[in-house]
């Protein structure tokens, strides 16, 4: 498999925002962010958090040799943050409900397991 991309799904209290992600196709890789555009391999490896909000969707186009990967928040493993990506997929229409918090000025990275 290759690289795939994806959309992560934000919500704060006056609206809902989403952000391109990039997942690179190594058990080590790195998720990749970009906020106002299309995520690619040179894509930021970090996400500052502009407002207090909640992750409620990470969706991914196709599963990547890994089986999925952990979102870290300030160096920090968040819980409840580490994702299969075969039950991310944007086919599935049930795909699990996410409510992961974040705090405005957060640092978000993703790493593939």
């Amino acid at each position: 498999m290759a690289a795939t991309t994806g959309t992560m799904t934000l919500q704060d209290n006056a609206r809902t925002y989403s952000v391109d992600i990039y997942v690179e196709d190594a058990a080590t890789g790195l998720v990749r962010f970009n906020a106002a555009g299309l995520a690619g391999a040179a894509s930021a490896t970090q996400l500052r958090i502009p407002t207090a909000c909640v992750i409620i969707d990470v969706s991914v186009e196709a599963k990547p040799t890994a089986s999925g990967f952990i979102i870290s928040n300030n160096s920090g493993v968040l819980n409840g943050s580490a994702l299969r990506y075969n039950v991310q997929l944007t086919s599935l229409a049930n795909r699990q409900k996410l409510r992961i918090p974040l705090s405005a000025g957060d640092i978000i990275a993703g790493n593939n397991f």
